[in-house]
């Protein structure tokens, strides 16, 4: 019966190194995978400072406001008295998924000689003119590489600017390794060194009970003999 019982606790310790070695390996899986994510809002690969902003036309004096990062930012296009021209503001896509965002435009101008769109590679989307004004919410597929962005449009850089604010963005973020927290290394490393040296400790104990049953045995027998 003894022999038993440290046969099973033999048995025990062994499934609990096994056990601590799978747990090890699977979370080093984990952290070997990686998953798909989205930049909420203005950050990380789209943080204002990864955005390229250019005003077009010679005369057009158009603006940026990123203060309201990551929650919102602010384009206003040009109105500097005369000619053409577009304020843009465009930014590299990490890797291929979805790009959304709610806007809001208005303008002081007339008819539409302001006008506000989204940019996919260079090419402007209508959004909205000084005669459309409101916001919606837009959701475009897009590919790693393409470059997104938006942009106020005048055709004559008088009576006002258009102002366009874009809120509500995401947009698909490089993948990101699963983060390997330091407490879940030393819990997974106890375990395992607490497995180990429960199946050494019963091991030396079972041996040390054996020798110790067979001992008794045999003086057991010798007893016996000397009866």
């Amino acid at each position: 019966m003894v022999m038993t019982i440290f046969a099973l606790f033999l048995i025990g310790a062994k499934w609990m190194v096994r056990f601590a070695a799978a747990t090890v390996i699977a979370v080093s899986a984990i952290i070997s995978q990686v998953s798909a994510s989205f930049a909420i809002g203005f950050s990380g690969s789209y943080d204002p400072a990864n955005w390229t902003f250019l005003n077009t036309g010679a005369s057009t004096n158009g603006s940026v406001d990123p203060s309201s990062a990551p929650s919102s930012i602010t384009l206003t296009g040009g109105s500097s008295g005369y000619g053409s021209g577009a304020t843009n503001y465009t930014v590299v896509v990490a890797t291929s998924g979805t790009w959304s965002f709610d806007w809001n435009y208005s303008s002081t101008d007339i008819s539409n000689y302001d006008t506000a769109n989204f940019l996919l590679n260079g090419s402007p989307t209508f959004l909205a003119t000084n005669n459309s004004q409101g916001g919606s919410s837009v959701s475009i597929p897009v590919n790693l590489g393409d470059t997104i962005g938006f942009q106020v449009f005048s055709a004559d850089n008088s009576y006002g600017p258009g102002v366009l604010t874009v809120s509500n963005f995401m947009a698909p973020e490089v993948e990101v390794p699963f983060e390997f927290s330091p407490g879940l290394g030393l819990l997974l490393l106890g375990g395992g060194w607490g497995a180990v040296n429960l199946r050494q400790f019963v091991k030396r104990r079972s041996f040390v009970n054996l020798q110790d049953l067979a001992e008794r045995d045999s003086n057991s027998k010798f007893k016996l003999l000397q009866e």
